[in-house]
């Protein structure tokens, strides 16, 4: 009788342990990764993007370089623009290489035409120097890249009018949209490419024609 207690009560020790175990693989495969990404994580769904040109902003920024910047400024020029920042390690470096393929793969006639803009989400600590130490790193081209930071104010309204969504999480990081947006000479927004590693081809092609004079791209779309 003593034996066959002992045996039950291990078979039932082992059956709460078995239970627990389970429920711990259950954390570790179903929960943690979501909290992983809720933490670490780095994008947010995309709002709708303003129809206006951009060149209606009145609102200034300051570039990797210390010099002021204005949205007009870039009139006559399609942009391949971006909202990161600089401290940021998933994300934002993919969309800064997405960006650079972009650039590598236009004709050198579009090439010319076109700038490369990164607005950063976090002007607290994006600083001049911090915003060059990125052009630095990446072997960015400075006469066709900015990065720009400017007041809260500002990075909200901008960030409104492309679509993007941020918000700051522990640790000084950022839950965010990953989006590259296409502006064309006008200022008005011509594509959208939402997402990482995704196909860059639509979006060349849509540069390529934007910058080429004898063609158009009619119309604001997402991919």
């Amino acid at each position: 009788g003593l034996t066959m207690n002992f045996n039950v009560l291990t078979v039932i020790k082992n059956t709460k342990f078995l239970y627990h175990y389970i429920a711990v693989c259950f954390l570790v495969v179903f929960m943690f990764p979501a909290l992983a990404h809720e933490h670490h994580g780095t994008e947010l769904k995309a709002g709708e993007p303003t129809t206006d040109s951009l060149f209606h902003f009145q609102s200034k920024w300051t570039d990797q370089d210390n010099k002021t910047f204005q949205l007009k400024d870039l009139q006559g020029k399609v942009a391949v623009v971006s909202m990161l920042y600089t401290t940021c390690q998933a994300a934002c470096p993919l969309t800064i290489s997405d960006m650079r393929q972009i650039q590598d793969q236009l004709s050198a006639s579009a090439r010319q035409k076109t700038a490369f803009l990164v607005f950063s989400i976090d002007p607290q600590r994006d600083t001049p120097k911090k915003l060059k130490e990125v052009e630095t790193k990446y072997k960015l081209d400075a006469q066709s890249w900015k990065l720009l930071s400017s007041d809260d104010d500002n990075t909200r309204a901008f960030a409104a009018a492309l679509g993007v969504k941020y918000k700051p999480i522990k640790g000084g990081e950022f839950i965010h949209s990953n989006i590259i947006t296409v502006v064309d000479a006008n200022g008005v927004i011509r594509h959208q490419h939402v997402g990482l590693k995704k196909d860059l081809v639509s979006i060349v092609q849509i540069v390529n024609s934007l910058a080429n004079p004898t063609k158009s791209t009619q119309g604001s779309t997402k991919k």
